[in-house]
């Protein structure tokens, strides 16, 4: 380094020397500047080493921050210039922009105004020397987006992307801690399915994309979403929150979308390429390892970064379940009466996880404005567990059957049922991108290809009195093919219009078969493709009107097809049979596929208003058009039956889908405020959604709305309910129950509402380097004369670095408020439910080793937090022949985990 450039390192030590120096840049500077011209040959390199050799050539002092120069190269110099001639021809389209400070100083930084994320933010070597993180960071955008990087997260030691979002604002979890449902059917999806919900807003309504884009093994509603629990954090460089979308992504986050950026050579700064992790954590008696290490760098012509993590997780939970029913039953003289029973159930679930991670790119400079880039991913996990239930049970009936009263005597029973349970998930992704940025010209343009395959197996040991053994598997993949290119165009200083394309075409296979091992049958066997190809144009506006305020506008048109085909009907029996006859499974086989064909279109129109009207205050107001399309799972018309029989009759349970779906379409308002003052920032934002077309499941529907929405299955299912009413009729039992279960578009609208905030300041009545962070989001989601639902979700964190000892330690607490919900169906009757969530209590310590090593213990589930859950269903006031009411409740118990880490950089 030469005595005339002086780099700004951002280590304790010096940050505040860095600092004013920075803030000598803020203001700016009156120079009287050297106009001599000067002979200037510097061929394009990176930032760094351009500014070096012209601070030689000049004579000029060049202050640079450290974090600058590893992602930006300059344009080539050749010729004669004045010293401010060459500096703004090599900072042009870089990016970065320069202030005086004397009359043979400048700083450089970047500028704010051409960037959408503030360079300036947080990143890993920071917090390994020990480094506070400030504040969270600000995108520097018209539409409100929020960005949190990795050393927000870090000093509480996530292990994936599930751990990092419980603490992102207005992120819900309904499940202890997201752990797994101990009370789960095994031969369900529900093993570590359970999704985010965004302002308390259903999981079906959050879009998650990874490097901006969607992700295969990410499709709640219609498919495994193992890949939020697979993905390691110490792969990710920022979550990014956008509250309200532009034309550029994809409209269907009616909560908010999260953009996960994953690490790249490119942007890692010069003391983050290298560092390593390794460490170890405690559950229940178990130790699992924790490793990890990124390597980066570059040169002249390219970058690279490769990173590795394998990591092992362990997950204790304990359960237990408690309901009581009553069925009331009228058909006339015929049959009619009650059956009352009751249960409590003890549940023990045990999981182990082997997570691996590669992570890879390289990049090319092909010339001084475009960048050619290929990036690759694979993201595996391996997960077994078990789980042990004790069941306990009386039922009793007070039923007549043609005017005879059948047999009321109470019936006990208790069984022990031992699961266990496999899955391995195998996600990767090959990605190419093409990045041009001459003078008022950008052209971005990338194809993505990603695969995730899930294979599950379980089996299961049912001790009940019946004695069965069964085995269940499953098999899947999900393959997402997306392309995208996008013109961005700059209008001077005022203007930047942009127009793309954006393809995306999303695969689903699925196989699944239930052996009962004691009768040596197969009872459930399916096989499903399921296709969503959509195809978009959009466009943009942005207009800066003053140095103040600025305006964006646009939309995204869609078209949408969709297609599924089942070649075998999904028929699930019971095989318990105490009323007389055996079920023929024949009788409802299918001799021909289902088959799916859909097409529709949306137009998602988008405005948003930007107004920092005062030094450090921001106003933001945004209004879009968001929806919630069909899952395939809803339009695809393979059925879902099951039947079970029992001593007090025959029950037939018809799930189905209904092809006549339409999207849900929100309109949504968001204003937000912003206070950036001395170390901190204060947000506030208040937001509203109107949703349209909702799409709701009711069971006990009348089967001629099955029918109609459904003829081809309505006609299979009702072949096999006349098959099983005639075997009633001749063994002398009661006659079957038919439920059937349909989704369908809620003719009233839905509407959500609420608030949130966000501050991080420092508490310096305590120390200047203690810090205070806290977020809170309050909900509440209407559908009139039929849902209520309010809950709130609230992090807060403390942390203090003692600058003398080498030492910090901070706590966070994350809260769930109770959850309250109340349903009505249009049919009558109806749901409510009351969960409620200790708070997750964290806490770490940390002591700096050397200036490269620091090591790190953090507890998660401090104070063993419990789940608890009310849940009751009721019948309307008007019952149809069969009415059902249930209430049940359940106590949940996580265990907690300590994890000891040493990391540091090479």
């Amino acid at each position: 380094m030469n005595n005339r450039t002086v780099r700004i390192n951002r280590k304790p030590l010096v940050a505040s020397v860095s600092l004013v120096l920075l803030g000598m840049a803020s203001f700016g500077y009156a120079a009287e500047v050297d106009s001599r011209s000067l002979d200037i040959q510097i061929e394009m390199k990176h930032a760094d080493t351009a500014l070096m050799e012209l601070a030689d050539i000049s004579g000029f002092q060049i202050i640079i921050p450290t974090d600058i120069g590893a992602d930006s190269r300059l344009v080539e110099l050749s010729g004669e210039y004045t010293f401010e001639e060459a500096l703004e021809k090599m900072l042009k389209g870089s990016g970065l922009t320069y202030k005086f400070i004397s009359d043979d100083s400048v700083v450089i930084s970047l500028d704010e105004a051409k960037s959408d994320v503030p360079r300036d933010e947080t990143v890993d070597e920071l917090v390994v020397v020990g480094s506070r993180v400030v504040t969270r960071n600000r995108a520097n955008t018209v539409s409100p987006t929020l960005v949190y990087d990795s050393g927000y997260f870090e000093r509480f030691e996530p292990l994936t992307l599930n751990d990092m979002l419980k603490r992102v604002p207005g992120v819900y979890f309904d499940k202890l801690f997201n752990a797994p449902d101990v009370s789960r059917p095994l031969d369900n999806d529900d093993i570590e399915t359970e999704g985010p919900k965004l302002r308390n807003l259903d999981a079906k309504y959050t879009q998650i994309l990874v490097n901006g884009k969607s992700i295969a093994g990410i499709d709640f509603g219609s498919g495994p979403n193992t890949l939020l629990s697979t993905i390691p954090a110490n792969d990710i460089k920022e979550i990014q929150v956008i509250r309200s979308p532009t034309a550029d992504i994809d409209s269907v986050g009616i909560g908010m979308t999260l953009n996960v950026i994953l690490k790249d050579g490119k942007s890692l700064s010069q003391e983050a390429r290298d560092s390593w992790r390794v460490g170890a954590s405690y559950v229940d008696g178990d130790i699992n390892h924790v490793g990890g290490i990124t390597v980066s760098g570059g040169g002249e012509e390219f970058f690279y970064s490769v990173g590795l993590t394998s990591q092992e997780r362990s997950r204790v939970l304990t359960n237990k379940f408690m309901s009581g029913s009553v069925s009331k039953i009228d058909f006339g003289d015929i049959y009619n009466g009650e059956i009352i029973s009751e249960s409590i159930t003890d549940i023990t679930s045990r999981d182990q996880n082997l997570d691996r991670s590669l992570n890879a790119n390289i990049g090319f400079y092909l010339n001084s404005y475009s960048t050619l880039t290929v990036s690759a991913n694979l993201f595996k996990n391996d997960l077994s567990g078990f789980s042990v239930e004790e069941t306990s049970s009386e039922s009793r009936n007070e039923l007549v059957l043609y005017g005879v009263p059948l047999d009321s005597t109470p019936v006990e029973d208790g069984y022990e049922r031992i699961s266990r349970f496999n899955q391995e998930v195998d996600a990767y992704s090959v990605g190419l991108s093409y990045d041009m940025d001459f003078d008022n010209l950008n052209w971005a343009s990338s194809i993505l290809y990603n695969k995730s395959d899930v294979t599950r197996d379980s089996y299961i040991q049912d001790g009940y009195v019946y004695g069965t053994n069964r085995e269940n598997f499953r098999d899947g993949n999900s393959k997402v093919i997306q392309a995208k290119s996008e013109l961005t165009y700059n209008f001077f200083e005022s203007g930047k219009f942009k127009f793309g394309v954006d393809y995306n075409k999303n695969s689903n296979v699925n196989n699944y078969s239930a052996d009962i091992i004691d009768f040596g049958y197969t009872t459930s066997v399916y096989d499903t493709s399921q296709t969503a190809e959509r195809k978009t144009l959009f466009a943009s506006y942005e207009w800066s009107i003053n140095d103040y305020m600025s305006l964006l506008g646009g939309g995204r048109y869609s078209s949408i097809d969709l297609s599924s085909s089942s070649t075998d009907q999904y028929v699930n029996f019971s095989i318990f049979d105490l009323s007389g006859f055996v079920i023929n499974p024949e009788i409802v086989s299918s001799d021909h596929p289902t088959k799916l064909d859909a097409e529709y279109s949306s137009f998602s129109p988008n405005l948003h208003f930007r107004w920092d009207f005062a030094d450090g205050h921001m106003l933001r107001v945004s209004l879009a058009k968001t929806e919630r399309r069909p899952n395939i799972s809803e339009f695809d018309p393979t059925k879902d039956i099951k039947v079970e029989t029992a001593s007090f009759g025959t029950r037939v349970y018809a799930r189905v889908g209904n092809r006549a779906l339409k999207p849900e379409e929100s309109l949504g308002f968001d204003l937000g405020y912003d206070w950036r003052f001395d170390g901190g920032i204060l947000g506030v934002n208040l937001f509203r959604r109107f949703i349209d077309n909702a799409i709701v499941r009711e069971d006990n529907i009348p089967f001629e709305n099955f029918e109609s929405a459904n003829p081809m299955l309505a006609g299979e299912v009702g072949r096999l309910y006349a098959y099983l009413q005639n075997q009633a009729i001749i063994n002398n039992v009661p006659l079957p129950l038919l439920n059937v279960s349909l989704p369908f578009n809620s003719d009233v609208e839905m509407k959500v509402h609420g608030a949130e905030l966000d501050l991080s300041m420092p508490l310096n009545f305590i120390s200047e380097t203690a810090q205070l962070y806290f977020n809170a989001t309050y909900s509440s989601q209407s559908r009139t004369g039929e849902l209520s639902n309010r809950s709130g979700a609230v992090n807060l964190t403390y942390d203090h670095e003692l600058e003398s000892l080498g030492l910090s330690y901070g706590a966070s607490v994350n809260w769930i408020t109770k959850d309250s919900r109340e349903t009505k169906f249009s049919s009558g009757g109806g749901s409510t439910s009351v969960s409620e969530l200790d708070p997750n209590v964290e806490v770490f310590v940390e002591k700096v080793i050397t200036d490269n090593v620091l090591v790190r213990l953090s507890v998660e589930n401090l104070l063993d937090a419990e789940q608890t859950a009310l849940s009751a269903n009721y019948p309307s006031s008007n019952p149809s022949s069969f009415s059902f009411y249930r209430d049940s409740s359940s106590l949940t118990q996580s265990s907690r985990r300590v994890l000891l880490t040493f990391r540091g950089r090479f």
